[in-house]
């Protein structure tokens, strides 16, 4: 008697399919890819969250040195350290202030003495003949920094990263 389906002498069928060995090597190596792969997500968000405030800074900085230029009168940016955010005009309004990256991001702010309100407020001012009071702005986030410097004689920005921050090598903006 012949049917549809192959038996094997012991009644048990004869089925295609993947043994429990080579699914449970499958899933072996599928947990060393995921382990390989989110050490580097995590670096990557955290460049990114550099990268965005570093635009963000270097486009404030700018568009405050054309304001003074343009005006002619002191323009200037104002960094909340604790809170991560930005603002700038006259008024330096916490309502217009621009958030620069979570709390997982580090802003360190050197500035002129007497822009500097408390430990955690401080500002750098461009002038109307496109100076500025200068300074230096590193922003971190686990591995990924950033320096953002504002020349006093020219105004002009420069953005240095990673060891290049520590070597002073960079480009300008």
């Amino acid at each position: 008697m012949t049917s549809g389906s192959k038996h094997r002498g012991d009644g048990f069928s004869r089925q295609r399919g993947y043994t429990l060995l080579e699914m449970l090597i499958v899933m072996a190596i599928f947990s060393l890819m995921l382990g390989f792969a989110v050490p580097s997500l995590r670096s990557s968000s955290a460049a990114g969250t550099v990268k965005h405030a570093e635009a963000v800074l270097v486009s404030a900085f700018r568009e405050a040195r054309a304001r003074a230029v343009a005006t002619n009168q002191q323009a200037g940016v104002r960094l909340d350290l604790t809170a991560n955010r930005l603002s700038q005009g006259p008024a330096f309004s916490a309502a217009d202030a621009e958030i620069l990256g979570d709390q997982s991001l580090q802003i360190q702010l050197t500035t002129a003495r007497a822009l500097v309100a408390g430990e955690s407020d401080g500002a750098i001012v461009f002038f109307p003949d496109g100076t500025s009071s200068g300074g230096r702005v590193i922003l971190q986030s686990g591995s990924a920094i950033s320096v953002v410097e504002v020349d006093w004689m020219t105004g002009m920005t420069r953005i240095s990263t990673g060891d290049a921050a520590n070597a002073g090598g960079g480009r300008d903006g």
